[in-house]
């Protein structure tokens, strides 16, 4: 039985494979790439291309694979694209389940091949959840960073109104000055309004990329203006004071929380350096946890508790402004 499971992973880790290698031809040798790069060839010597046949391409259109189609059935696909572009990740929901499948039949094989597969599902189980990880790690930093970066560019688009420009000026110049990754999401909302749409539709676009409570209190402000009336110049200054403001309690508080944070970190990687430390000083000490049923299901309770308690101590230690 373990050995005909180990096989159809086999079989499926090579499938998944060739579809990598695949994609990756595909994406540098392929039709699109090929277009590309006459495109730029085009852009470089002169020579001129053929017009294209649409500004924009559907990327739902544009995705024929089979996976593509069945990732679209999904019920949180559109969620899954935004994550992703939220964290500033090249990848594409293909990429992201191909890499989350490789990772779980790395994760599965490996202690297959030493012990029972029921430790197995569970080490796949979780070397599956490292995409995932690795994308909302991404997220987190990229939307601290904007939060970061949000008041000066409220100055500079309150500085531009001042000077006598629009606020899609303004817009354009936050855009053009600002820092990334704030520059490229501005950038976005200004060639959504040069393409036809509505200020107020890509601004609301804009919250719904950046899903941060500043950015929130920016859009409905501005569209609470634009119905209403108001001088915009002070309402973005005051806006701007306010998220100084909280970022500063919010950098006290980290400070005052240290400690608890400091203690958690402690807690969490003790036991797996001292299961380092003893089997490193007596290799053969800790075996009966990974060959006998009743060690297995200690090992089991142990990781449930430790999942349990970081939950825990993160909600304790996390605090919200």
């Amino acid at each position: 039985m373990i050995q005909t499971a180990a096989l159809a992973a086999a079989v499926a880790a090579l499938t998944l494979f060739a579809h990598a290698m695949f994609s990756l031809w595909r994406s540098t040798r392929g039709k699109a790439a090929r277009r590309i790069r006459a495109r730029m060839v085009a852009l470089t010597t002169g020579i001129p291309q053929a017009p294209e046949t649409a500004l924009i391409k559907d990327k739902s259109v544009a995705r024929s694979a089979w996976i593509a189609r069945l990732i679209a059935t999904f019920p949180r696909a559109e969620h899954l694209q935004r994550l992703i572009s939220q964290g500033g990740v090249a990848w594409t929901p293909e990429t992201f389940f191909t890499a989350t499948a490789i990772a779980f039949l790395i994760g599965f094989l490996l202690p297959l091949i030493f012990t029972s597969w029921l430790i197995a599902v569970a080490c796949g189980a979780a070397a599956s959840l490292l995409p995932l990880a690795y994308i909302c790690r991404r997220r987190n930093k990229r939307l601290a960073l904007f939060e970061i970066q949000f008041p000066e560019t409220l100055d500079l688009i309150s500085r531009a109104l001042r000077a006598g420009h629009a606020f899609g000026s303004g817009l354009k110049v936050a855009a053009e000055e600002g820092p990334e990754p704030l520059a490229t999401e501005f950038r976005l909302a200004t060639e959504e309004i040069n393409l036809g749409l509505s200020a107020p539709q890509a601004l609301l676009n804009l919250a719904q990329r950046v899903p941060l409570d500043d950015v929130r209190f920016f859009v409905t402000a501005v569209l609470i203006q634009r119905e209403t009336g108001g001088n915009l110049t002070e309402i973005l200054a005051n806006i701007s004071s306010l998220v100084r403001e909280r970022l500063k309690l919010f950098a006290n508080i980290r400070v005052l929380s240290a400690e608890g944070r400091l203690s958690a970190w402690i807690l969490i990687s003790l036991p797996v350096a001292a299961g380092v430390a003893i089997s490193l000083m007596n290799p053969g000490y800790l075996n009966v946890l990974l060959v006998d049923q009743l060690g297995q299901r200690l090992m089991a309770g142990g990781l449930v508790s430790m999942v349990v308690g970081i939950l825990w101590m993160r909600r304790i230690i996390r605090i919200r402004v």
